[in-house]
């Protein structure tokens, strides 16, 4: 158990995302459909969401949810569970094994208790506001290393939002000879859950969606990362960017405006 506040949460979320997890890894996908231009919706996506939708609304009858699939318009409010049933459905529906299923429990305006679970390696990482983080019951924290030592990871690029695309690409190219290495792992639960387990030093996000980013936030954070928006601001619910490090002075350059010529 992380700690005594939301003592129940945590263990609600750590449940129901073992058991998603197994009856994912069991799951044949019947069907695969294009939900938009970049990207897919399978019968496996609305196969976990709509159980772990059940859960919630058995466990937590007066609770909102927010979900990819089957909830996309609920306004966060007082408790809201958000819900990414698979991440990174791309990687899921073409074998590539780095995807996470997802749960968060909103309470006002913080993340209060969240998991991430991959599937694959079968790591559950679960977090609190204020209780620190786990994985699989031990507790972790971000690895620091130098900056030429460090690993970043860059999400999706979004057509949806042009100027985040662009700053997403000008970052890529000026941290290209600073930092060793520069990923794309294609899901936002296995950037945030690397960062926390010390795989990685930081991660640049187009935050698209609620349901995409909110759990990682919680992990990364109570893991002893640094967050904050493309301007170096605390991260708020409607940041359009996220920036995620094992220290300040990564952040600091991941944030560093384009020079102009």
């Amino acid at each position: 158990m992380v700690t005594d506040n939301y003592e129940k949460e945590i263990s609600f979320i750590e449940s129901v995302l073992k058991e998603a997890a197994q009856r994912l890894n069991h799951m044949k996908i019947q069907s695969i459909h294009d939900k938009t231009s970049r990207d897919l919706v399978t019968s496996s996506d609305y196969a976990i969401e709509q159980y772990i939708i059940t859960m919630i609304q058995s466990q937590f009858p007066t609770d909102h949810i927010l979900s990819e699939e089957m909830n996309q318009d609920t306004l966060l409010q007082e408790r809201t569970w958000v819900l990414d049933p698979i991440d990174g459905t791309c990687n899921y529906a073409n074998a590539i094994p780095m995807f996470g299923i997802q749960l968060a429990l909103t309470v006002g305006s913080a993340i209060a208790a969240a998991g991430i679970m991959l599937p694959c390696l079968n790591e559950l990482y679960l977090a609190s506001q204020n209780g620190g983080c786990t994985l699989n019951g031990k507790k972790l924290t971000v690895k620091p290393d130098s900056i030429n030592h460090s690993i970043v990871s860059f999400g999706d690029f979004n057509e949806e939002r042009q100027a985040a695309s662009k700053l997403q690409s000008q970052t890529m190219k000026r941290l290209r000879y600073q930092i060793m290495k520069e990923k794309m792992f294609g899901a936002a639960s296995v950037d945030f859950a690397y960062l926390a387990s010390g795989r990685t030093s930081g991660t640049f996000l187009i935050a698209s969606h609620a349901w995409d980013i909110l759990p990682g936030i919680l992990i990364a954070l109570e893991a002893g990362a640094v967050i904050s928006d493309e301007k170096g601001r605390p991260f708020c619910f409607d940041s359009e960017i996220v920036l995620a490090a094992n220290s300040q002075e990564l952040i600091e350059l991941m944030r560093q405006p384009e020079l102009s010529c």
